[in-house]
């Protein structure tokens, strides 16, 4: 059996006299626009876009498929990890797969950052057990007093954003889907570590 697990990301990044109580209150308007996606996962079966077969490993080495997109960048990518790879980390997250367990979600910041030092500091921590069907959703937030542009180094936020959901596992994976569909997206638990930023 593979496991399948989708994750959405929506990060902004504002810089500081964009960051107003009116910007903030449209932090969750990502949420109320259509999202495409260009796979299905209905009656344990897993299917792709036709176009995506040549780019996905999918045989009997294969334990865990992780489908990531990003809704600000729209990029979309699917992993494939083979039945021994227990961890899979991406940006602030890690997955943690446990033998005939239900796979955990870790936050930690790691070196995901690069060189950039964020405030407040927050500790590496586990955030919830990826229920089958169950949506987690994770937002948090940093201040950076580096990032810079064409004007000069100055204060800017981000704002991240992120749902996990496990879809369940699957024995079947085809590549016969003919067009994107809609993404549906009910959320079982939301976890706010945002804090005031000034």
């Amino acid at each position: 059996m593979i496991q399948v697990i989708h994750v959405l990301i929506h990060n902004s990044f504002i810089y500081k006299p964009n960051y107003t109580p009116e910007t903030r209150a449209t932090l969750n308007d990502w949420l109320t626009k259509d999202i495409q996606r260009n796979y299905t996962y209905q009656d344990g079966i897993l299917s792709f876009h036709q176009s995506l077969k040549n780019s996905i490993t999918v045989d009997k080495s294969i334990g865990k498929i992780i489908i990531v997109q990003d809704v600000v960048n729209k990029t979309e990518k699917v992993v494939s990890l083979p039945k021994n790879k227990n961890n899979f980390d991406e940006g602030f997250y890690q997955i943690k797969f446990h033998d005939e367990e239900i796979p955990s979600l870790h936050f930690q910041l790691g070196e995901y950052l690069n060189m950039e030092i964020p405030s407040p500091s927050r500790e590496s921590h586990k955030l919830a057990l990826l229920h089958i069907g169950k949506t987690i959703r994770h937002r948090t937030n940093f201040k950076f007093e580096c990032r810079g542009d064409s004007l000069g180094a100055q204060r800017s936020y981000g704002e991240y954003d992120t749902l996990v959901t496990y879809l369940g596992s699957t024995k079947n994976v085809d590549f016969n889907l003919k067009k994107s569909t809609v993404l549906p997206i009910q959320i079982s638990k939301e976890i706010n570590e945002r804090k005031m930023l000034y």
